[in-house]
């Protein structure tokens, strides 16, 4: 779980509290945990539905995007980072020949 999503956790727990305090007055609690769990389901979509950053060094992509598979996780890296995997991964071959 990386700090992007720990911080949309908190902010969706402290949103929740007042949210809710205002359906509560009207009496009309289901329907404030119904549209809370609504809207909480559309903003974590829009945050996580376009990953603009890098998995290794969470900078914002430029123009290459590539997908680095390692022990079945898939993640999103930029050029830069590519270019030190293959790097890596080179010289880790040649020493086991």
């Amino acid at each position: 779980m990386n700090i992007k999503n720990i911080l949309y956790l908190l902010g969706l727990i402290f949103f929740f509290i007042p949210w809710l305090v205002i359906f509560t007055s009207f009496g009309q609690v289901v329907i404030g945990i119904l549209s809370y769990l609504l809207v909480a389901a559309y903003i974590y979509k829009k945050i996580t539905d376009g990953d603009k950053f890098c998995g290794l060094c969470n900078q914002e992509f430029k123009n290459s995007v590539y997908k680095f598979t390692n022990n079945g996780k898939t993640i999103k890296i930029c050029a830069g980072c590519q270019a030190e995997v293959r790097k890596k991964m080179s010289r880790k071959a040649t020493k086991h020949l």
